[in-house]
């Protein structure tokens, strides 16, 4: 199973959001089997339909967070690293927690939920 995502108890427990896709649990047999195998070649076509025009952030989405310093000696990049160009600093993975928001050191609670990279950007 991948990392990223609900964990399965969080799947187990049932869908507490209810802005986020519907889901239900079902019990795979064989019978469940013989039914998914008969829409193979359907499935199979893809997803028809245009894409979303944005990408919003839900709740459990993981979010990559990297800062630019102007130069060393900032809050991330100590003054010995010298002045390069790209000061960046890179922070570990960000989870949008269950109120909607990612934490970045010194700014705080960055509100992520239903927001475009673009929007928490700013």
């Amino acid at each position: 199973m991948p990392t990223n995502g609900p964990t399965s108890s969080d799947v187990v427990a049932g869908q507490k959001d209810p802005e986020s896709l519907p889901y239900a649990m079902v019990k795979i047999t064989p019978q469940v089997e013989n039914v998914l195998a008969s829409f193979a070649p359907q499935l199979a076509g893809g997803i028809q339909g245009p894409p979303p025009k944005d990408i919003h952030f839900g709740i459990g989405d993981v979010v990559s967070v990297t800062i630019f310093e102007a130069a060393a000696g900032g809050l991330f990049i100590p003054v010995e690293a010298g002045v390069r160009p790209g000061n960046y600093i890179t922070l570990p993975n960000q989870n949008v927690d269950t109120d909607g928001n990612i934490s970045v050191p010194y700014a705080g609670a960055i509100r992520a939920k239903n927001r475009t990279p673009t929007e928490v950007q700013r």
